[in-house]
């Protein structure tokens, strides 16, 4: 098995060109799957990302209070009027306010 990276250095043809990685790159062999991976990299990231929120036992202080307390979150796409009144239908199934997270996407230029 052989295991290849690349980081394209910009300019890497130019005589002097000097590049430096903006950060530190860490290589780690893992023995599982995608979600094993997954894991030692959110292990990681909570140590060592300076951009990872500190939690505390209530979560991320600043998520609202409303949005801690949903009790389902779903996740969906599509025209407004083809996915609004299926949300609040969800809702009224569960008796209980959900959040719903819309992802319009971009039009298909292939089959247009």
């Amino acid at each position: 098995m052989v295991l290849r990276y690349e980081h394209p250095v910009p300019d890497m043809s130019l005589a002097g060109n000097r590049f430096e990685l903006s950060g530190p790159a860490v290589w780690q062999l893992i023995r599982g799957d995608w979600f094993d991976a997954a894991v030692t990299y959110r292990d990681w990231v909570r140590r060592e990302a300076k951009w990872y929120p500190r939690l505390t036992a209530e979560g991320r202080p600043d998520t609202p209070l409303w949005m801690r307390e949903l009790s389902a979150w779903a996740l969906g796409g599509g025209t407004p009027p083809s996915c609004v009144g299926a949300m609040k239908d969800f809702g009224k199934f569960l008796e209980s306010p959900i959040g719903f997270h819309w992802v319009q996407l971009a039009p298909d230029p292939v089959r247009q």
